[in-house]
C-alpha cells in the first residue's frame, strides 16, 4: 500500500521522506497567479514519486512525487526546509512576479548553490509547437512579457542563476514579446531592451543545453552571438523557427564551436547549411530538422546523412518545403535507436531501399506521420509486396519498442505487416485512425503496455472503430436491430462489411498486459456533438485489464457511478483522469470538475476515500 502524507501544520517540519538523497528530485513545477490568488502549486518530479493531489498531501508511488501548497506560507515552510532543497531544476509557468513565494525561490535557490536546469515558460498560448519538440505545450494565462515586471524578472532571473545552469529552456517567446500588446500595459519588454540590458547579466560558463524559440532575425543575431560568447560548453541547441538557422550557424563559424555540438534541433535547413556541415568536422549524436528547403539538393541530403550515420542516435526528417515527394537513401546507420520522419501539408520524404533489421539494427523507436493525401503507407516502408496470397512476409526487427503513426490508413493489412516487421512492440501512439486499421490492433501486438490513441473526432464516435470489441451476433444481423447504442449508422455499416468475426469479438480488452490507455481527441471540434467513450461497454472491457495503472480519456459521458465500478475492478489502478465536457448528456464544467476529484481520491486498494473530497 502506498504511503498517504498530509503536510504539517506551520512550523512542522516537512516529512523525512522528502529527503532529496532518497527522492531525486530533478525539477520544481510552479504554477498559479502568486501576486493575485497566493496560490502555489509545486510539483517535485523524482525517480520515484507520482503526481496527484491537488490539496496538500504527498503521494507515493513509483516514479514522481507531487505537492501542492495552498498558500505562500506553506510553500515558504517547503522552501526553506533542509530536506527538501536544493532543487537541482525549476520551471515557472502561467505566474505573477511581485510575490512572496518567487522571492523566496530566487534567494533560496541561489543560497543553495544555484540549479542546473531552468525552464522559462514565456508565452503561456495555446497552442502546438513545431515538430522539432515532439510535443503538445497548451497552457493559459498572462504571458511574462505582458507584465510589467517581465524585465526585472529576466534580469534578476539570469543574474542569479545563470552561473549554474546546464539547460535553459525559454519555453516559448513571442516575436516582439507581444502578439499583440496587451491595451492595458504599456510597458511591454522589446527584443531592443532585452538585447540591451538582459543579455549582458547573462554569464553561463556551465551551460550545455538551450532552447530558445524567436522569429526577429535581428534579434536572433545579437542573442546567439551572445550565448556562444558567455557558453563555451554548449552542446546542444534547440530552436523552432526558421528566422534562427542562419544566425547559429554564422555564430558557430565564428566562434569555431563545430567541435563540440553533439545535438542540433532546427526548424529549417538550406543548401548552404548542409555545404557548412558537409565542410566541417562536426560529429552529431541527434539530428532533428522540421522543414526541409526546396534549395536542398537529394544528393548533398544523402551525403549529409551518409556522413552522420557513424555517430547519430536520433534522426528526425520533416517536409519539404516546395510540397513535394523526396525520394532519398538512407545510409546505414549502425548506432541509431530513434528515427522520425514527419511530413505538413501535402509534401513528404520517403526512404528508398531500406531493410531497417540491416540498416538499423539497434532502431528503438519508429515515429512516421503524414497528411499527405496520396500516401501509400508501403512508401514508409518500403513494402514490395501487393499484399496477396503470395506476398514474403518482413524481416521481423526486434529492437523496436515504440511505434508512432499519424497516418491516414485504411488498409487493415498495415497493422498486420508492421505487427510481422515489429513485433515486440511495447508501447504504440495512434491518431487518426481508421476503423479498418484499428480493429486490428487488437491481435496484431497482444503484448502492449502503453497505448495513445488520438481521434479528430467529427460525426464519428469510439464506437465506430471498436474500442470495445462487438459480439459476433452483431454481423449477423443485418436488418440492424442489433445496432449498439453510442454507434454511428456509418460504423456499424463498415464493421458488418469489412471485419471478421473473430476481429469483431475482439477489443482493448484483448490486451492483457495494457498498464497505460490514454484517449484523446481534437480539442477543437464540438465536443457536445462527439463525446469520446460514450458507451458503458467500453469500461466493461477495460475491467478485463488488470495490469492497468494509468487510464486518461479525453471527453466521456461516464458516471460517477461507473467510475466507481471501474476503479474498484482494477487493482493495480493509480490515475485515471476522465473529463467531461458541456452539451446535452454529458457533464458541466463543474460536474467534469468535481468528477476529476472524485476519481483522483481513491487509494491504491480500490476504496474512495470520502473524507479526501
Amino acid at each position: 500500500m502506498e504511503d498517504e502524507v498530509v503536510m504539517p501544520e506551520m512550523g512542522k517540519r516537512v516529512p523525512s521522506f522528502l529527503n532529496p538523497l532518497d527522492l531525486d528530485i530533478i525539477m520544481v513545477h510552479v504554477v498559479g497567479y502568486l501576486q493575485t490568488k497566493e496560490v502555489a502549486k509545486c510539483r517535485l518530479v523524482c525517480k520515484r514519486w507520482e503526481v496527484l493531489s491537488t490539496k496538500i498531501m504527498l503521494k507515493r508511488h513509483d516514479h514522481v512525487v507531487t505537492l501542492t501548497c495552498q498558500n505562500a506560507a506553506e510553500f515558504t515552510l517547503l522552501m526553506e526546509s533542509s530536506r527538501c532543497i536544493p532543487f537541482p531544476g525549476i520551471k515557472w509557468t502561467c505566474w505573477s512576479l511581485n510575490s512572496s513565494v518567487f522571492i523566496n525561490l530566487m534567494t533560496t535557490c541561489r543560497n543553495r548553490g544555484g540549479i542546473k536546469v531552468l525552464v522559462l515558460d514565456m508565452d503561456c498560448a495555446s497552442g502546438f509547437t513545431s515538430i522539432v519538440d515532439e510535443a503538445y505545450h497548451c497552457t493559459s494565462g498572462r504571458r511574462i512579457d505582458d507584465d510589467k515586471n517581465g524585465l526585472n524578472f529576466l534580469t534578476n532571473v539570469l543574474q542569479n542563476l545563470s552561473h549554474s545552469l546546464q539547460v535553459l529552456d525559454f519555453d516559448e517567446i513571442s516575436p516582439k514579446f507581444a502578439h499583440p500588446p496587451p491595451p492595458h500595459n504599456s510597458n511591454i519588454i522589446n527584443q531592443e531592451v532585452l538585447t540591451t540590458t538582459v543579455l549582458p547579466t547573462f554569464e553561463a560558463p556551465l551551460l550545455q543545453k538551450i532552447i530558445f524559440p524567436c522569429q526577429e532575425e535581428s534579434f536572433c543575431e545579437k542573442f546567439w552571438a551572445h550565448v556562444f560568447r558567455v557558453a563555451p560548453n554548449l552542446q546542444e541547441i534547440h530552436t523552432n523557427h526558421a528566422s534562427q538557422t542562419v544566425p547559429i550557424f554564422a555564430s558557430l563559424e565564428n566562434w569555431g564551436r563545430f567541435d563540440q555540438l553533439r545535438k542540433l534541433r532546427l526548424e529549417e535547413i538550406g543548401q548552404a547549411q548542409v555545404d557548412t556541415i558537409l565542410d566541417s568536422s562536426i560529429v552529431l549524436e541527434e539530428f532533428k530538422v522540421n522543414v526541409i528547403s526546396n534549395s536542398v539538393v537529394r544528393k548533398k541530403l544523402e551525403l549529409l546523412l551518409k556522413k552522420l550515420s557513424g555517430t547519430l542516435l536520433v534522426l528526425a526528417l520533416g517536409s519539404p518545403e516546395d510540397n513535394s515527394k523526396i525520394r532519398i537513401t538512407l545510409p546505414k546507420m549502425l548506432k541509431l535507436t530513434e528515427l522520425g520522419l514527419y511530413h505538413c501539408d501535402d509534401s513528404l520524404i520517403v526512404l528508398e531501399g531500406v531493410q531497417f533489421h540491416r540498416d538499423t539494427p539497434k532502431l528503438r523507436t519508429l515515429s512516421v506521420s503524414s497528411a499527405y493525401k496520396k500516401l501509400d503507407w508501403r512508401e514508409y516502408f518500403s513494402c514490395s509486396d501487393d499484399g496477396g496470397e503470395n506476398s514474403q512476409p518482413p524481416t521481423p526487427l526486434l529492437s523496436v519498442e515504440s511505434l508512432t503513426l499519424a497516418i491516414l490508413v485504411r488498409d487493415p493489412n498495415c497493422s498486420l505487416y508492421l505487427g510481422q516487421m515489429f513485433p515486440n512492440v511495447k508501447k504504440l501512439m495512434i491518431e487518426f485512425p481508421r476503423p479498418e486499421f484499428l480493429c486490428k490492433i487488437w491481435t496484431t501486438w497482444q503484448d502492449l503496455i502503453e497505448l495513445y490513441i488520438y481521434f479528430n473526432v467529427g460525426s464519428t464516435s469510439v464506437m465506430d472503430v471498436g474500442l470495445c470489441g462487438f459480439p459476433p451476433a452483431w454481423k449477423a444481423d443485418m436488418d440492424g436491430k442489433l445496432k449498439p447504442k453510442g454507434m454511428s449508422e456509418f460504423g456499424r455499416n463498415q464493421f458488418l462489411q469489412e471485419a471478421e468475426p473473430p476481429v469483431i469479438q475482439a477489443g482493448v480488452s484483448n490486451l492483457k498486459r495494457l498498464q497505460r490507455l490514454t484517449v484523446e481527441s481534437n480539442p477543437l471540434r464540438d465536443a457536445s456533438k462527439s463525446p469520446l467513450l460514450t458507451d458503458l461497454s467500453v469500461y466493461f472491457s477495460l475491467i478485463e485489464l488488470k495490469d492497468l495503472r494509468v487510464l486518461k480519456i479525453g471527453r466521456s459521458q461516464i458516471s460517477p457511478t461507473a467510475v466507481r465500478y471501474l476503479k474498484g475492478h482494477l487493482p493495480m489502478i493509480s490515475t485515471i483522469d476522465i473529463r467531461g465536457v458541456e452539451g446535452p448528456g454529458v457533464f458541466s464544467k463543474e460536474e467534469s470538475e468535481e468528477l476529476v476529484e472524485y476519481i483522483r481520491y481513491y487509494n491504491h486498494e480500490g476504496n474512495y476515500d470520502e473524507d479526501a473530497v
